[in-house]
């Protein structure tokens, strides 16, 4: 299973009550505790989650996705345009152009992770 690290900021009486909760034995660590939390938001929101999903449905790719100069360069021969549209994570890997996503990308969409050079998420940000 594919993990992404995640920094959060808590005040001091929130962390205190959670290691109060790990001292008396209910959380075995602080993590043990965030994921808890996490899992208990996302059945909370399964409904909604599922309803994005679905209305998605056609255009929404779930998993990790990763774009490289080979393949890019491939869709520019092709004179092919793609829209990204993913729940998971989409990685542009360095090395490809700005242009080069110009020339073969309209537009993307991740719920998730989006990781590239930073020109490349620049301009999709701002687009």
């Amino acid at each position: 299973m594919n993990t992404e690290k995640l920094n959060v900021n808590i005040n001091i009486v929130d962390l205190d009550k959670i290691e109060m909760l790990v001292q008396k034995g209910i959380y075995t660590n602080k993590t043990d505790f965030v994921i808890k939390a996490i899992n208990n938001e996302l059945l909370k929101n399964e409904s909604f989650i599922n309803n994005t999903i679905e209305k998605y449905e056609h255009s929404l790719t779930i998993g990790i996705f990763i774009y490289d100069l080979k393949q890019l360069l491939q869709l520019k021969k092709e004179n092919k345009k793609i829209n990204i549209k993913v729940l998971g994570g989409l990685f542009i890997q360095n090395g490809v152009s700005l242009e080069l996503v110009k020339d073969t990308i309209n537009s993307i969409s991740v719920f998730g992770v989006f990781k590239a050079p930073e020109e490349i998420k620049s301009y999709f940000n701002h687009k």
